[in-house]
């Protein structure tokens, strides 16, 4: 079996010839991360012998999060305090802008630190509801330009983040928490906003045959202990199911990406459609462990996971052996299930030691995923 070929047979709950072996976590394998230096380099070039790389296609961020899927005009200032860089985003409304500021460093590949929120006031949720929609019709090339590069070698994923979770990106988490207790009905509201946005952005990427595997994030900032089970139909559920369907009908997979507690709401995330779901955390980090997801899902979901991005950073080749070899002997059994890792690499740089226990994951995973 080609890369392509194991990877798409195990989302789909079939038995390959070997267990896949998932590189980073739901956001993929980019090209582009060749350009993070020498051991990048040499661990990409390792994997793409001996793993089974999904490389995350995304359009443009800040359309897809503060844009709401639409095509608002979201401009964008840097600057630097020492160190840190400050990146202000701002909307500009019917009633006037909103403002966002977040802040990285020079060994964080991501600006998620914020300091300020879009929505800080019932002001600022008034004007974000004042936007009209646009149709979002982001440039394709790049998504197709992938493809050619990785051809039978790994699968180019789409990654679609939920409303809840875009509607989360507006709000401080405590705040956001509070509102999905006591401002339910404004967070529908924007909710069915974002949704709409979605829906008409996922039909021009169907229509442009975009798309074989989606990733769904978000659902983590309701699950427990931040919500209780009924959150998941009422803020999940209700608004993806009907993207999953339509994904579904054009011959996609869908997977959900869940950090947390999942076991309380295992059985409704089966009820929504997903092909997969990832990364499936045992105690401390989550609340199962790949043989119970195993037992409680019945074959009715593949399951990615379940090492924890941090033992990558800190951990032993020979630990690394050990964890991988226990999440194969849980997951492997009747198929539907691809070695993965909790997290996508959240640095710019990569340690000897770090490469040294990302290419013993490799190896255990071609040591003890063998189905023959």
């Amino acid at each position: 079996m080609t890369s392509r070929e194991r990877t798409l047979t195990a989302l789909r709950g079939g038995q390959p010839d070997r267990v896949p072996i998932q590189l980073f976590g739901s956001t993929g394998c980019s090209v582009a991360m060749e350009g993070y230096g020498e051991n990048f380099r040499r661990l990409l070039s390792y994997a793409r012998q001996n793993a089974d790389m999904m490389h995350g296609w995304h359009a443009p961020l800040g359309q897809c999060y503060a844009g709401m899927y639409s095509g608002v005009e979201i401009q964008k200032r840097i600057e630097k305090e020492g160190e840190v860089t400050l990146t202000k985003r701002i909307i500009e409304t019917p009633r006037g802008p909103i403002t966002q500021v977040s802040e990285s460093d020079a060994d964080t590949t991501s600006d998620y630190k914020l300091r300020k929120h879009f929505i800080e006031s019932e002001d600022d949720f008034e004007k974000l509801m004042s936007i009209q929609f646009s149709p979002y019709r982001p440039d394709l090339g790049g998504y197709f330009d992938l493809r050619k590069i990785v051809g039978e070698t790994g699968v180019v994923s789409v990654f679609l983040t939920g409303p809840v979770d875009v509607a989360a990106l507006f709000f401080s988490p405590t705040e956001f928490v509070l509102w999905t207790v006591e401002e339910k009905d404004r967070l529908h509201a924007l909710l069915r906003k974002i949704r709409s946005h979605m829906d008409d952005y996922l039909d021009y990427l169907l229509e442009n045959r975009v798309g074989e595997v989606f990733w769904f994030g978000g659902a983590e900032q309701v699950v427990p202990p931040l919500g209780p089970p009924a959150f998941f139909d009422a803020y999940v559920s209700f608004y993806e199911k009907p993207l999953i369907d339509k994904i579904h009908a054009a011959g996609g997979l869908a997977i959900l990406h869940c950090h947390g507690s999942v076991k309380r709401v295992l059985r409704q995330i089966v009820a929504t459609g997903y092909d997969a779901l990832q990364p499936v955390e045992a105690p401390p980090m989550g609340d199962i462990t790949l043989a119970e997801a195993r037992e409680m899902t019945e074959g009715n979901i593949a399951l990615v996971g379940n090492i924890q991005v941090g033992e990558m950073y800190r951990s032993t080749p020979e630990k690394i052996d050990a964890l991988c070899r226990e999440a194969i002997e849980q997951g492997k059994p009747g198929g539907g299930f691809i070695l993965g890792i909790t997290s996508s690499y959240y640095s710019s740089s990569m340690d000897d030691r770090t490469l040294a226990n990302y290419i013993a994951y490799i190896d255990a995973g071609r040591k003890y995923g063998d189905y023959h």
